[in-house]
Formats: structure tokens, C-alpha cells, sequence
């Protein structure tokens, strides 16, 4: 707790501090028609992360229209929040004027520049403190909700402007590094999306690399074993190492720290997992992410594969590196393949017997290694800048505890 006598900082709710609004119920349906397109994009709980606006799928609508509704248009300083759903407490700030129209789920909160600073707010409502004050006025229903009169009921720790003003801008300086590195990281792996289509095709070629690439269906490659199987929950915390599902799904390359156990006895016939092996995913709840690949480049010793995977090893690394393997089978012709195979409705599955069928162009194993080692440079450098990321996240975490509380006085506070 602060001493408020002291500091002179006071705790208020935030309808005291703020006009909370949401989207009244007629606009839901007299004047939303997304069909007709338009300048201003419609804010809806898809669109609000805590790192900014994703504008990858917006709803628009005439200018006039959001004009012609002034309790939900939304102007420069306006604070959005998501109240419904999965992402509630999601937040972010807008940062023009007659571009956005406050749409579903999403809550607007204006706030009254006489007593917040509309950036220190937001940084208030992103805090551990807020999000946890809005857990506890959330609903308990199957799908989380905020009604208004809670939200105006969350609590905020409210210094004198100056001060609010000075915190906002030290700690805008951490979200701008933030928003730099991750414009970096978003710009480097659409540049290695871009590199893979060309330099995996053979679009584009190095320089002294003009031969014909050979083409071969996976089942010439290698051959396939199952993961694990007749195994029961109990089976699972104790015992041997085994790769994980999520460790396949998310990674091109096995994460050798991202392990768990299985028991295995004496008498089992189990398939162990080599180096060099490649390793795909035989089901998923999209079809866009059923068989995702992941080759094992370290050696782990006795290891096995989880239940729903499946791996392919190869007969040799002349015809097909691992190296490159790992780039090949996440390429986008690959996953369009694979993409033709997924069947089902609720979970989408692949027969292996058709994935070994999909047929791959190959260059030779020099041609390959300088294609490898160009994409994995991108990666060696995606690593670093995440971790820059992380670092820089923790780091305005740490402040935000210390500065939002009083903890840490900025210069010039009393």
C-alpha cells in the first residue's frame, strides 16, 4: 500500500476518472452493415492486443455513419478494452481521430484529462494490480463477461498529473524498444517467408547453381515408425525421455529442453527417435496445421516419439539433409500437400500411407547446405531478437510494478 498522505496519490474507480461506454444494443444491427465497406474500422475484440491495434481482419463502414453515432466513434486518447470472451482485459490505446468506431465486446473508456493522463491510464489498466481487480468482477459464466457498471468499479491508483505524466513517458519509452523489436521480428520472418518460397523451389538460385533438381516421393527417401503406443496415463511423469506433441507442432527443429517422461520396461517394443529423423504430426484441430514437421538435429540418447506423431528416417543424408529437411517440410508447397491430405470435421487427421506419396524436388546436398545455412542465420537472429523482446518486456514489467504503486518516485516527485 502507498501512504496516500504522503504521495498525494489516490485510489479511484474508474468510472470516477472516465466515461465507460459501450456499444448501445441498436447499433448493433440498424447500422452495421459490413457489406457496404467504408473509412472507419470497426474495433472488435479480434483486433485489441496489449502490444497495439491487428488490423489483419477489420470490419469498416462509412465515415459518416460512425460521425452520425458520437457515443461510439472513437477519437485519439481513447482507450479500448475487450470485456467478453477469451482476451478479456486486453487493452490498447487509439491513436487518430475518424479512423476507428468502437465495434462488439469491446468497451470504450475516455478519460478525463482534468485527472488522467489517458497513457498513464492505459498503463494502469495493463498492470497486474487492474487485471487482477477485473478477474474478480468478471462474471462466472462459461463465457467471461464485464458488465459496465463493474468495469467503472476497477480500481485505480491516481497520482497528481505531473507526476502521471513524467511515469507515462518513462514507460512509453520501454513500449516504443518493444514495438522496434517486434517490427523487427515480424519484418525478418516476412523476409525468410519470402527467401523459403524462391530459394526453396528453386526460383531463385546462388550464384554457380544451374543443375536440375531431382525429384522423389518421401517414401523413396526413408522409412516411417510409429510413436508410442499401449501406454495409459499412468504410464506418463517418470522414466525415459520422450518428444512431446507441442514440441513438434512449434518447432521446425526438435527443442532438445523440451522433454518429458514415459515409463518404458524391459520387454516393450517401442520406436526410439534418431538423429536425422524427421518428424510429423498426424492430426489437428484446423487443417491448416495438421502434419507440421520437425526434424531432430541433437542427439538425445534413449528417446521416444509421442503417441500422435509419426517419424520418417532416412535411408541416408546424401539425398536429403536434415539441415535442409527442416526448412523443406515447413515451406509453403509442402504444407499446401499436406494440406490436401487433412481430413475430418472436428479434428483433422492425415493418412501416412498418402503423406509418404507427396513428391519433393531436391537440389544437390552443397546447393542444400548453402540454402540451409542462409535460413538458419535468419533464425539464429529471430532467437536473439525474441530474447531481446522477452528482455525488454520484463524489464517495463518490473518498472510498472515499482512506478505504478509509488514504490519508485520519478525526479521531481515528492
Amino acid at each position: 500500500m502507498i501512504n496516500t498522505k504522503k504521495s498525494h496519490w489516490v485510489e479511484k474507480n474508474l468510472g470516477e476518472i472516465s466515461l465507460v461506454t459501450k456499444l448501445a444494443g441498436y447499433e448493433y444491427t440498424s447500422h452495421f452493415d459490413y457489406s457496404i465497406g467504408g473509412e472507419c474500422v470497426v474495433i472488435r475484440a479480434i483486433n485489441v492486443t496489449n502490444q497495439g491495434l491487428d488490423l489483419r481482419d477489420i470490419h469498416t463502414i462509412p465515415r459518416d455513419v460512425s460521425e452520425s453515432l458520437p457515443r461510439s466513434s472513437l477519437r485519439a486518447g481513447d482507450i479500448v478494452l475487450v470485456y467478453v470472451g477469451a482476451t478479456i482485459g486486453k487493452t490498447t490505446i487509439i491513436e487518430e481521430n475518424n479512423k476507428y468506431h468502437l465495434g462488439p465486446n469491446v468497451a470504450k473508456i475516455a478519460a478525463f484529462a482534468e485527472l488522467i493522463d489517458p497513457y498513464f491510464l492505459l498503463h494502469q489498466m495493463r498492470s497486474q494490480a487492474f487485471q487482477y481487480d477485473l478477474q474478480s468482477l468478471t462474471g462466472s459464466t462459461s463465457q467471461p463477461a464485464l458488465s459496465m457498471e463493474n468495469l467503472r468499479k476497477a480500481r485505480v491508483i491516481v497520482p497528481p498529473l505531473p507526476e502521471q505524466r513524467r511515469i507515462a513517458a518513462i514507460l512509453s519509452t520501454w513500449d516504443a524498444a518493444i514495438t522496434l523489436t517486434r517490427r523487427l521480428i515480424e519484418a525478418l520472418q516476412q523476409r525468410k517467408r519470402a527467401l523459403m518460397d524462391v530459394l526453396l523451389t528453386g526460383q531463385v538460385r546462388f550464384p554457380g547453381f544451374d543443375g536440375e533438381w531431382m525429384s522423389y516421393q518421401l517414401s523413396q527417401l526413408g522409412v516411417t515408425y510409429t510413436g508410442l503406443s499401449g501406454k495409459s496415463g499412468e504410464d506418463f511423469g517418470e522414466g525415459e525421455f520422450y518428444i512431446p506433441y507441442r514440441n513438434v507442432f512449434e518447432n521446425s527443429a526438435v527443442d532438445p529442453l523440451w522433454l518429458e517422461r514415459v515409463s518404458i520396461s524391459d520387454n516393450e517394443r517401442q520406436n526410439r527417435v534418431d538423429v536425422g529423423d524427421i518428424l510429423f504430426t498426424v492430426s489437428s484441430e484446423t487443417p491448416d496445421e495438421v502434419g507440421m514437421s520437425s526434424v531432430l538435429l541433437d542427439d538425445l540418447g534413449e528417446c521416444y516419439l509421442n503417441s500422435f506423431c509419426f517419424g520418417l528416417r532416412l535411408h541416408d543424408f546424401e539425398t536429403l539433409m536434415p539441415h535442409y529437411a527442416r526448412y523443406l517440410f515447413r515451406s509453403q508447397k509442402f504444407r499446401h500437400a499436406m494440406l490436401e491430405l487433412a481430413q475430418g470435421s472436428t479434428r483433422y487427421n492425415i493418412s501416412k500411407r498418402e503423406v509418404l506419396k507427396i513428391e519433393v524436388s531436391i537440389p544437390t546436398t552443397i546447393e542444400q547446405e548453402k540454402i540451409a545455412n542462409l535460413l538458419s542465420a535468419l533464425d539464429d537472429q529471430l532467437v536473439y531478437l525474441n530474447r531481446q523482446s522477452e528482455h525488454l518486456q520484463a524489464q517495463k514489467r518490473g518498472l510498472m510494478q515499482k512506478l505504478l504503486t509509488g514504490a519508485v518516485r520519478v525526479q521531481g516527485s515528492e
